[in-house]
């Protein structure tokens, strides 16, 4: 006879294993992949320069490179830390990865932004070319509407 807590076994042991394999797993896969991202983006740079989607691909370039940047401090943090169990410096580490969260948060935010305007974007190129002169964005222009971005994802994060 099965008695009624074989369930609560299962979700500890979940709680407890599974979690940091996976995060270890996802860390080794993001590592390895991208060098051959930033290589190919290297190697294309010149080409996609002349492209109206630049200045959004290059902005997601630039935020992955802080995204592996971020997650490598988390990573670094919770392991210099996880040993060491005194109050302040766990609250230390809890604060450094809630700076980081939020930060990589609003970076989310702002990304999925993004993608929906460059998908409205490629949308109006592909259907109608005159739109051509309009919407290839120039770096100042990026940057008005970057600045937009990440105020409106401040902005509903404090609300």
């Amino acid at each position: 006879m099965i008695s009624a807590n074989w369930t609560s076994n299962l979700v500890s042991e979940w709680n407890i294993e599974t979690p940091g394999i996976a995060v270890g797993l996802l860390y080794t896969v993001f590592m390895l992949v991208f060098p051959f991202y930033a290589y190919v983006f290297n190697l294309n740079k010149d080409l996609d320069k002349n492209l109206a989607v630049f200045q959004i691909i290059n902005h997601f370039y630039r935020c992955i490179k802080r995204m592996y940047i971020c997650l490598i401090v988390i990573l670094c943090t919770f392991i210099v830390f996880v040993d060491k169990y005194k109050s302040t410096e766990i609250t230390a580490l809890k604060v450094i990865i809630l700076i980081f969260w939020t930060y990589m948060q609003t970076e989310v935010e702002v990304n999925h932004l993004l993608l929906s305007l460059l998908a409205v974007q490629r949308f109006l190129l592909y259907f109608f070319q005159s739109t051509h002169r309009y919407l290839n964005f120039e770096q100042k222009g990026m940057t008005r509407i970057l600045k937009v971005c990440y105020g409106v994802s401040f902005l509903s994060s404090a609300v």
